[in-house]
């Protein structure tokens, strides 16, 4: 797969005026190997070079490094719309006329609670300053958008920073979680525990009702829960992007520099295993299309996921969210405790865990199924098999939930279970057809399915339908309108059914034959 890079961050340096509680970079002193202006500007042409759309230029505090302005403007006459993320403590008219020359997109502040909380966590004065930035930005017409690293001290004061925010035109508010790393490893008492996502959600969620301000939800907030879906697709609409979490792109489209040129997929990433190269040694171009390059993050399937993960009806999307949280949380790339579907999906199955006979599960299971609520379906059934491992319905039904979550493999075992119990249950047989074909195993799946037929007392008119499906799909789409026509004669019902295939079919052989 060809993969192509929109947006990178780039530490320009580790010096800063602050020691951030938080600060999952560490910095504090200006670092020995850091890139020169020569090559950081070298360096920006490399990044024009491989298409790079959008850089974001970080800290440390970017604006102590005495050249950031070359830097953000070789970057600008580039191509590369440029932006600055800052503490906001050196902004005055002369850096926001340097910002202006520059081109600067925007700049951002970060922003972490009201006056004494943000001051505790950074620095004494530093709210006072970004009230004071904030006014001389919107007097000079300079953008400016703010950030949020959420903890358990500032995130009952969202609502009020909203209103200051929106009095200085604010126009766009990122939110992201601040994880146990770096500084912040110091004070486990601030990280934000998992059920409080849905608390940012829920704010993001009215907010975008009243349209006052956008809201930006970070990698590590989310994934698939209602109402997280609806505020990632109203800020992205907005922004002209693609409104649909696909996973983490660290390496695929984004990625990042350390200030002495090393590479890595994502910068919340600290582990020096994931660094891909420094562009002392190799040319950005070279590293970014090398064989195996950010593999660990390319390379990930949902079958490399692990736990809730690899049973999640959204895993193939999802795979498992921001590779930052996985490591931090769980030290792992294969499952995320931080997931707000997951802690929806972990309260239900709390009340689920309640009932006590495999009827109430079994009922409760139908309920979900009905409402194509297959995670907490699955979640009854299990439960269920439990009491009564060897209840066929209650096998036939998990294969049935773990094929539609795409759970083929685990499909499949549920489906050879119950054909142990009973060899000639043809839905078993029709299941395994249907994991046999989703697996690549084209033969084996035309036997299952034929087996079914053969067994099914009704000549369930499913399991046409999906046979002719599996021989289509596998070049033998003479053969799946021969088999279409044969059953269309026997039975008006299936001739009623079957009609959108079957024309479908008809002309697709035409055309091949054509």
């Amino acid at each position: 797969m060809n993969y192509t890079p929109q947006h990178a961050v780039w530490e320009i340096t580790y010096a800063c005026n602050m020691c951030c509680k938080h600060c999952g970079s560490v910095c504090g002193e200006k670092k020995p190997d850091e890139l020169t202006t020569e090559e950081a500007l070298q360096l920006c042409d490399d990044i024009a070079a491989i298409g790079l759309r959008i850089m974001t230029l970080s800290g440390g505090e970017p604006f102590v490094r005495d050249d950031w302005h070359q830097i953000a403007k070789r970057l600008v006459d580039n191509g590369v719309r440029t932006n600055v993320i800052s503490n906001g403590w050196f902004i005055d008219d002369e850096l926001i006329d340097k910002a202006q020359r520059a081109g600067l997109s925007n700049i951002g502040i970060s922003l972490d609670g009201l006056k004494d909380t943000h001051d505790f966590i950074r620095k004494k004065g530093s709210f006072d300053r970004i009230v004071a930035a904030f006014e001389l930005m919107n007097k000079r017409n300079m953008p400016v958008s703010v950030n949020t690293s959420v903890n358990k001290r500032n995130i009952k004061e969202i609502p009020e920073l909203k209103k200051i925010l929106i009095n200085y035109n604010v126009k766009l508010w990122q939110f992201q979680i601040a994880r146990p790393m770096g500084n912040f490893l110091k004070h486990p008492d601030l990280v934000m525990g998992r059920e409080q996502l849905q608390e940012i959600i829920d704010f993001s969620y009215e907010t975008i009702q009243d349209d006052s301000i956008l809201i930006q939800l970070g990698d590590d907030i989310g994934y698939y829960d209602p109402k997280q879906n609806a505020v990632y697709q109203h800020t992205h609409k907005n922004l002209k992007q693609q409104a649909c979490w696909s996973g983490c792109n660290a390496g695929k489209t984004v990625f990042g520099f350390r200030a002495n040129g090393d590479i890595t997929g994502c910068l919340s990433i600290r582990d020096d295993s994931f660094i891909e190269g420094n562009v002392r040694d190799i040319r950005l171009t070279a590293l970014w299309t090398r064989p195996k390059a950010f593999s660990w993050n390319r390379d990930m399937t949902k079958e490399t996921l692990t736990g809730f993960c690899a049973k999640c009806r959204y895993n193939r999307y999802c795979l498992g969210g921001c590779s930052g949280s996985k490591l931090t949380f769980c030290h792992s790339l294969s499952e995320n405790t931080y997931c707000s579907y997951r802690v929806l999906i972990e309260k239900e199955e709390e009340e689920i865990k309640k009932l006590t006979t495999p009827q109430e599960l079994m009922q409760l299971g139908k309920k979900y199924l009905d409402t194509q609520s297959l995670q907490c379906a699955e979640i009854c059934f299990s439960h269920a098999l439990g009491m009564e491992p060897e209840n066929t319905y209650i096998i036939d039904t998990l294969g049935y939930i773990h094929f539609f979550l795409d759970n083929y493999e685990t499909s499949f075992e549920y489906n050879e279970k119950a054909l142990k119990l009973n060899p000639k249950n043809a839905y078993a047989w029709h299941g395994l057809g249907l994991c046999h074909s989703r697996l690549g195993r084209y033969k084996e799946g035309v036997v299952c399915m034929t087996k079914a037929i053969q067994l099914s007392k009704q000549a369930d008119s499913d399991y046409y339908l999906d046979l002719a499906i599996i021989l289509d799909e596998h070049g033998k789409t003479k053969d799946a309108v021969r088999i279409l026509e044969k059953i269309r004669k026997i039975s008006t019902r299936f001739k009623e059914k079957s009609g959108d295939l079957y024309q479908s079919l008809k002309k697709k052989k035409e055309r091949v034959k054509g």
